[in-house]
């Protein structure tokens, strides 16, 4: 952990102030923007803005999520993806102009890159990065990467989607022995065999009877072994909705790891999806784009909500459920009231 050169580092202080505010986050019924909460069973949490004051924001995150990563075991999957928090309401922070997907327009925001773990129902945000306007995202992605293997996790492969899928980035997987599935363009052309093809006109040249029918994924699929100088070799699965698709219906997968199955490539693309719901449960139910404080205040909360997530999912994990579900509950059960004592005290009975 980091020490401010002014005072020494409280670590039980902080720590109750972070379970405070994390409390914060998931007992806010709406906008995690509170004042101060009390509960029935005694426990107190302080405003969520004073612990992103500067006195208090001299913990090393990644100090802390290397302790997340610590507890996983082998052989899951990382999936690499990134989110945008609108900062339209306020000034002199780091933000600038980003395209929002979700809202289909431009607006002034954040962008952090996040890295996730995932293994059947369990789900942990191991690392997160802002990025900045004149950033390289493709190499803080390889950094971000290269990071978690470095902590000597093992893992099956990253997913991502097809914005990641390009040569630099390929090749930083390629020397850290990383496979990769994602999305190629639908327009790229490969080596196969003796020919040059494109994916989309090859595609056009296949008979009904060359695609194998996945009754569990429920639909047509064929994978052909191709290369090229950017990419070298890889896998390629040219999926079919229906048995009666149409051409510009079908959809492509590719993967740096040509020893996997055709199942295989197609399972770990569907795992990517799993940030996306990390992603929507963060926003809508912890707050993680409800914030518009600004400087390093903004990345402090980020790593509050990440974590926050983590300790409801690992309860998720268990009992089942969705994490608006497990809000509602802690909601119920610790019925919070507002007050103006700015007071704070450990938690007793609410774990």
């Amino acid at each position: 952990m980091r020490r401010n050169l002014k005072k020494v580092w409280d670590f039980q202080k902080d720590f109750e102030i972070g379970l405070a505010y994390s409390m914060g986050l998931i007992l806010s019924e709406k906008k995690p923007v509170l004042k101060v909460i009390e509960t029935e069973t005694g426990y107190k949490a302080i405003n969520l803005s004073d612990f992103l004051k500067e006195e208090l924001r001299y913990w090393e995150k990644d100090e802390i999520f290397k302790k997340e990563i610590e507890m996983l075991s082998d052989d899951g999957e990382i999936i690499l993806d990134e989110v945008m928090c609108p900062k339209e309401n306020t000034t002199k922070m780091d933000a600038h102009i980003v395209h929002c997907s979700s809202q289909k327009r431009l607006l002034k925001g954040q962008e952090y890159l996040v890295l996730i773990w995932t293994k059947g129902n369990k789900t942990v945000v191991v690392d997160f990065i802002m990025v900045k306007k004149n950033d390289d995202r493709l190499k803080l992605s390889a950094e971000i990467v290269e990071k978690f293997i470095n902590s000597g996790k093992k893992v099956k492969g990253l997913r991502a989607d097809g914005w990641f899928f390009k040569e630099d980035f390929v090749k930083n997987l390629r020397e850290l022995k990383m496979g990769l599935i994602s999305k190629p363009r639908k327009d790229s052309k490969w080596f196969l065999g003796s020919e040059d093809i494109q994916l989309n006109k090859y595609a056009k040249t296949l008979s009904k009877d060359k695609f194998h029918y996945y009754g569990k994924e429920g639909f047509y699929a064929k994978s052909i072994i191709v290369a090229n100088r950017k990419y070298h070799y890889c896998k390629v699965v040219i999926i079919k909705p229906k048995h009666s698709s149409e051409q510009k219906d079908y959809i492509y997968l590719v993967s740096t790891d040509i020893e996997l199955t055709t199942r295989e490539i197609i399972k770990g693309y569907k795992t990517r999806w799993k940030i996306e719901v990390v992603f929507r449960d963060c926003s809508q139910n912890i707050g993680l784009k409800d914030c518009q404080a600004y400087k390093k205040a903004s990345e402090t909360h980020v790593a509050m909500v990440f974590l926050t997530y983590n300790y409801l999912s690992s309860i998720k994990e268990k009992e089942g459920g969705t994490i608006g579900i497990l809000k509602k509950k802690f909601i119920a059960l610790c019925k919070p009231v507002t007050t103006k004592i700015i007071a704070f005290k450990p938690i007793e009975k609410v774990a």
